[in-house]
């Protein structure tokens, strides 16, 4: 599954592009048409990533924040990779913020994100194998 969008932070008026399955190449071009800044595209294209080793990884841009998961299964092991990452997504924002000793929030805001992104990517899991269903229906392939 190739996916990605954006997600909002709610209580802050941040956004993390989140990214599932996609080369670096891809990622870009999806950049491109989204109207992403020019200076966030072009030094997103001076990484060596997605680089075909990680699981994930989180990329940071001033006023940027980027997750990549390189696809996604309803399982623990993919979802202790969100907590993970979201972890590294909330230690950037507390500190852009100037929030780094607020605990509490961080906790709340990394519930906030954790269950957001785990719903958003679930349903668009179940949405892919449907029409892949539905596809071999349409084929004969049942």
């Amino acid at each position: 599954m190739k996916f990605s969008y954006l997600q909002d932070w709610g209580t802050f008026t941040n956004e993390t592009f989140v990214v599932v399955g996609m080369t670096q190449k891809e990622i870009l071009a999806d950049m491109r048409r989204r109207k992403f800044k020019k200076d966030a595209i072009e030094a997103f294209s001076r990484q060596n990533k997605p680089n075909g080793d990680e699981t994930a990884f989180v990329w940071v841009r001033k006023g940027m924040t980027l997750l990549w998961l390189n696809g996604w299964r309803i399982d623990l092991e993919h979802y202790s990779t969100v907590v993970h990452e979201t972890n590294h997504l909330i230690w950037e924002i507390t500190r852009d913020k100037g929030m780094v000793e607020e605990a509490e929030m961080q906790a709340y805001q990394q519930e906030y994100l954790f269950l957001a992104i785990v719903t958003r990517l679930n349903k668009s899991l179940v949405k892919s194998k449907r029409s892949k269903r539905n596809d071999a229906r349409k084929n004969g392939n049942s």
